[in-house]
């Protein structure tokens, strides 16, 4: 049971750095425009 919530928590914080470097990629190829910013903060 244990070992099930810590890799959960594992995945979750890996998925959520995964997808705050995608904003910041996205952010700077399309010269952080704030609409890209909103959709993904949604």
């Amino acid at each position: 049971m244990r070992g099930c919530l810590l890799q959960a928590a594992t995945d979750f914080r890996f998925h959520a750095l995964l997808l705050r470097w995608r904003v910041r990629v996205a952010r700077r190829i399309l010269g952080g425009s704030m609409e890209i910013e909103q959709h993904y903060v949604k």
